[in-house]
């Protein structure tokens, strides 16, 4: 069984409802460059996502990057990778390795990309002091905080990325556009 869901509420503000994630430096690297379009994860948040904030694990171990989380994606195993492999930015070794023993895969499809100016300890925020092991929602506190402190253009714009094997659509082409 597949699903889709449309996160975008046609605003780019950092108001939005907002999860703090773990992610490796070279996952991170790949999101800000734009090869990496897709976030995978085992769970997703049970209420809708405006954002992810990227916590970039050791050795960096600061917030790096706000992402817009344009949707999600939820399939087998199989049909998850046929559809976002080429965004994927990993290995299908390591993506099978990633969901050993499960039965579904789960994405976040990636919008634009807002690049901290300088990246920032989880002691700068108010209602975080570890880094999740999967994630936690963000306060409003806490998103005032970070929007203060990321670039105010994208890094990386949503236009530029692909989705559903496309280079180059345009906002008015998001995966709530999209029929399957």
């Amino acid at each position: 069984m597949n699903s889709i869901c449309d996160t975008s509420n046609g605003q780019s503000n950092l108001l939005g409802l907002a999860v703090l994630i773990s992610i490796h430096p070279e996952h991170v690297k790949s999101i800000i460059s734009g090869e990496k379009v897709y976030e995978y994860r085992k769970f997703l948040p049970k209420r809708e996502i405006s954002f992810l904030v990227l916590y970039c694990t050791a050795p960096v171990r600061k917030i790096t990057a706000v992402v817009e989380v344009r949707g999600c994606l939820v399939g087998s195993l199989a049909d998850i990778w046929d559809r976002t492999s080429r965004g994927s930015g990993i290995s299908h070794s390591l993506y099978s390795d990633y969901y050993s023993g499960k039965q579904n895969a789960s994405v976040f499809i990636l919008g634009d990309v807002y690049q901290m100016e300088s990246p920032m300890g989880l002691s700068d925020l108010p209602s975080q002091k570890t880094a999740p092991q999967s994630f936690c929602y963000l306060d409003d506190k806490d998103m005032e905080i970070i929007s203060e402190r990321k670039s105010p253009r994208p890094t990386i714009a949503s236009s530029m990325n692909f989705i559903e094997d496309i280079r180059g659509v345009d906002q008015s082409a998001s995966p709530g556009h999209v029929s399957h």
